[in-house]
């Protein structure tokens, strides 16, 4: 009866084939990132269909009556103009109705092209809600940028842009993470090529033998996992990204200069969005969305970065701080009046208690040392779990 049991329980635990090909290939050759990436894309399409949808009908009516406003405009200015010039007393100067018809047809061709002249049409008092705008809208959303220069004007809209973001930025930052992941693996490892390659350059110039720069490599290359690339590489690899960026686009935006283009994508990735410089290339949106995000990638990673690097340099001057306590109270310890010892031989006592605690500080104080690979200095991290618990310890037995 067990040995059925146990067929049945093997029978049920057993993971199919294709269950674990394709669980293999999703963790270690990239299949999550592609899925993530993919499910974005077609978050981004499906929300600029629907804000198409919700604003594109609103917006054509909305220049239909500017466009009307202007004729309206128009018109009156030509009728207004005409017995100011013609059918005047002062001149002794009149036209027939047939004259003024022409004239004003006239005055209406030439108002026209002035305006035209001018650049004065619609798209620059709003811009025009057509699918690529409402593209860049719903990637404005989703990395939280908000350039300002385009908005929704109807309730359905505005509605349906919250609901879009409270799904759309736990997506973003969701891909952010494991993007920034991707990244640094694909840093870490030729970063620790050149670790080893230094340590073997300027072996000469330290007293380490090639069994101890080996030891060091091997921990290193175990240690992958931890991300340790310097803050200043982190910030150039951003910079260069940037200049990259920027020379892309300053050869699909014919308008736009070098200092244009880096300034755009300076205050894009630094999510500020100040919306005065915008793209006017629709076909070129989903490659600025994909430069955006990689982009906001790297910034996040320097940003982590630089939060691990703060939380290590406060850890180490709260250890120096619980070094320094510890001394104090040892210190204080040393100063109390101590009682003889008895005269009395199997109950002499000493006072190896007070001597002991001192070496159970320093060598707790020795374990709490970190070797850093990195730059293979030594340098002191507290525990949280221990350190107050064994101050505490220390001055009971001293007690």
């Amino acid at each position: 009866m067990r040995e059925d049991v146990k067929e049945g329980l093997k029978r049920v635990r057993k993971v199919p084939r294709w269950v674990q090909i394709l669980k293999t290939i999703y963790h270690d050759y990239g299949l999550k990132h592609v899925c993530l990436i993919s499910i974005l894309i077609i978050y981004q399409f499906i929300g600029a269909g629907v804000f198409y949808f919700c604003e594109a009908g609103f917006d054509e009516s909305k220049e239909k009556i500017w466009n009307m406003r202007i004729a309206e405009n128009r018109t009156k200015f030509v009728f207004d103009i005409i017995p100011l010039m013609f059918n005047n007393t002062d001149y002794l100067f009149f036209l027939t109705q047939e004259q003024t018809d022409e004239v004003s047809a006239k005055l209406h061709t030439e108002l026209k092209r002035y305006e035209k002249q001018l650049g004065i049409k619609y798209t620059d008092q709003k811009i025009k809600w057509d699918f690529w705008n409402a593209m860049l809208y719903a990637q404005t959303i989703c990395t939280t940028i908000g350039y300002g220069h385009l908005y929704p004007s109807t309730v359905s809209g505005r509605v349906f842009t919250m609901i879009y973001a409270i799904f759309g930025i736990p997506l973003v930052l969701s891909i952010l993470d494991d993007l920034g992941k991707l990244l640094t693996r694909c840093l870490k490892t030729p970063w620790w090529l050149i670790k080893c390659g230094c340590r073997r350059m300027f072996r000469y110039c330290t007293k380490q033998t090639m069994a101890e720069i080996r030891k060091l490599d091997a921990e290193d290359k175990r240690d992958l996992d931890i991300f340790d690339l310097p803050i200043p590489i982190a910030i150039f690899i951003v910079i260069t990204w940037i200049f990259v960026c920027s020379a892309t686009f300053c050869i699909w935006e014919h308008d736009w200069d070098y200092f244009v283009a880096f300034y755009f994508f300076f205050i894009s990735l630094s999510t500020i969005g100040l919306g005065d410089i915008t793209p006017t290339q629709p076909k070129y949106l989903l490659m600025l969305f994909i430069y955006i995000i990689i982009g906001l990638s790297l910034v996040s990673m320097c940003i982590n970065l630089i939060q691990a690097k703060l939380e290590r340099t406060y850890d180490a001057g709260r250890m120096q701080e619980l070094e320094m306590e510890a001394i104090g109270l040892l210190a204080a310890e040393a100063k109390l009046p101590q009682r003889r010892p008895s005269s009395l031989g199997i109950f002499r006592s000493s006072s190896s208690g007070m001597s002991m605690s001192r070496e159970a500080v320093q060598a707790a104080l020795a374990n709490r040392r970190r070797t850093n690979k990195t730059c293979q200095t030594v340098l002191s991290f507290p525990s949280p779990t221990c350190s107050n618990s064994y101050i505490c310890r220390t001055v009971s037995n001293s007690k």
